[in-house]
């Protein structure tokens, strides 16, 4: 696996990671909120042993991606472009988890995409028929409560919060009583994808917090695109007891992508359905790739 720092057209860097595989297909990964490209190490691993190209990256404000403030969801579609050319991909399938599902989504929008796999992702805030908070934990009720009372309310929350979440430790994460922590959730947490989960996160902030911050505001904020207009197969994976993205997210956003299939996994939280479901939704990548 290769990781580079690549140089945008406006000055800015973005974090990559990829694999050794040359190849002008691949699977493109996106991460969720907080988090970063390391998020899918593992999982580019095991495609490059099958010898397939995939890639990651950290959005902007993550890691060691430059700060793009004020973008918006489809914003990513521009610096990805720079990193398809730079790879020499033509041919793409985008995945997206929790945070990262809306901006899996808006790579519909580039020729380049033959499918999309939305993991847990959120769907779209402020609309007749999502309750976006309902459901969710106490945590993230203030989190996107903050997000919407403004940028510089949710930016004394991150001063007040992010050092913290930045900091945690496995034991931390492993503590019960966690209101976005579902028991599957707690239970993934006491096996080694702990540890996985809070390297990813310390990477996360190494630049500071603005790469989440930039996040909710984005998510409260029109994405740039509708999801009806997403004219690529996608497939959507989600659990019964994820308390960060109810399962309602899923089933509106099964509703109004015009070629969706929904894959219901009960008994499945926000964590655990990316650790044991990861073979069923490996094979969905493949399918759509070798489209």
């Amino acid at each position: 696996m290769q990781i580079r720092e690549l140089t945008l057209n406006d000055g800015r860097t973005l974090e990559v990671y990829s694999t050794d595989v040359v190849s002008s297909k691949a699977v493109v990964f996106h991460h969720g909120t907080p988090s970063c490209a390391k998020t899918w190490e593992v999982w580019i691993n095991e495609l490059q042993a099958e010898g397939i190209s995939a890639i990651s990256y950290s959005r902007a404000g993550y890691s060691t991606s430059s700060r793009k403030a004020g973008r918006t969801v489809i914003d990513v579609n521009d610096d990805l472009a720079q990193v398809y050319d730079e790879l020499g991909i033509d041919e793409f399938v985008a995945v997206g988890w929790s945070g990262g599902g809306p901006h899996a989504l808006a790579a519909a929008f580039d020729s380049r995409c033959r499918g999309i796999v939305v993991i847990a992702g959120v769907g779209e805030y402020g609309v007749d028929d999502l309750d976006f908070l309902a459901g969710m934990g106490e945590d993230n009720e203030i989190e996107f409560g903050a997000a919407l009372a403004g940028e510089k309310v949710l930016e004394e929350w991150m001063v007040a919060n992010a050092a913290g979440f930045a900091k945690a430790t496995v034991e931390d994460f492993r503590k019960p009583g966690n209101s976005l922590i579902s028991a599957p959730d707690l239970e993934i947490l006491q096996s080694d994808y702990a540890y996985e989960m809070v390297a990813a996160n310390t990477q996360a902030f190494v630049r500071g917090f603005y790469g989440w911050m930039d996040d909710d505001l984005a998510f409260v904020l029109p994405w740039g695109f509708s999801v009806r207009d997403v004219n690529v197969p996608v497939h959507i994976w989600q659990g019964d007891q994820d308390l960060m993205v109810p399962a309602a997210h899923a089933d509106w956003l099964h509703k109004h992508l015009p070629m969706s299939e929904l894959h219901a996994a009960a008994g499945e939280g926000h964590l655990s359905i990316v650790t044991t479901h990861r073979a069923p939704i490996t094979h969905n990548i493949a399918g759509l790739l070798a489209v």
